[in-house]
């Protein structure tokens, strides 16, 4: 078993967004997306994985296939592998200057084949 305190690998940068890995597994890794306003993740597949994302503090608008969904606290998204996903941290409705923080959880799926 491993545990880890999210306040003790939170981080920040004023540069760019920063994604401190919580767990390695064989199939799954599970990460932190660290997003100050402004910041954004470049658009990206997951091919052969799919992800979980948690927003754990602020808000977040992610991509989804072209869609725009909001990411707030208490809510989980579900993206599988045929999904484009982009975030931002730049739409806050916490307050100016909240920053974003996201669980990542990504495991490979069983049933794709990655070459």
């Amino acid at each position: 078993m491993n545990k880890v305190i999210i306040e003790e690998v939170e981080k920040y940068e004023e540069e760019k967004y920063v994604r401190p890995v919580l767990f390695k597994g064989e199939r799954t890794t599970a990460l932190l997306l660290c997003l100050k306003p402004g910041q954004a993740v470049p658009p990206h597949r997951h091919e052969g994985f799919e992800i979980v994302l948690q927003p754990l503090q602020g808000e977040a608008e992610a991509v989804l296939d072209g869609e725009p969904v909001t990411l707030r606290p208490g809510e989980v998204v579900f993206v599988d592998d045929a999904n484009t996903t982009t975030a931002a941290g730049d739409v806050s409705t916490l307050g100016p200057g909240q920053d974003a923080l996201i669980r990542k959880v990504a495991a490979a799926n069983p049933n794709t084949v990655v070459v």
